[in-house]
């Protein structure tokens, strides 16, 4: 079955604070409007996130991972393997080299 999902228009404010000195957004704030839109875009097609997954050096922190699950109010889960990202690029690396 496939799941078609709904966009919608997304109407944001851009304020001074968040542009350069030509009026353009500043490429560093970009990544707020894309988790503005993100988020919106969940909660108009009704997607709940029940849980993180988290992976890296911070995942030896847990302190920082029971805050976190605190302040988000999710259940933080932490693999087995703590290196998943760096293993995914190792694997990515390989398939272009055409190694098995």
């Amino acid at each position: 079955m496939k799941t078609t999902f709904k966009p919608k228009d997304l109407q944001l404010k851009v304020y001074v604070e968040d542009t350069d000195f030509q009026g353009f957004v500043y490429h560093a704030n970009y990544i707020k409007f894309f988790e503005r839109a993100r988020s919106e875009f969940l909660e108009y097609n009704n997607i709940f996130i029940n849980s993180l997954l988290v992976d890296g050096g911070m995942t030896a922190n847990r302190s920082f991972l029971q805050i976190l699950a605190d302040s988000l109010q999710k259940e933080v889960i932490k693999p087995s393997n703590t290196e998943s990202t760096a293993l995914g690029a190792c694997i990515v690396c390989q398939i272009a080299d055409g190694v098995s």
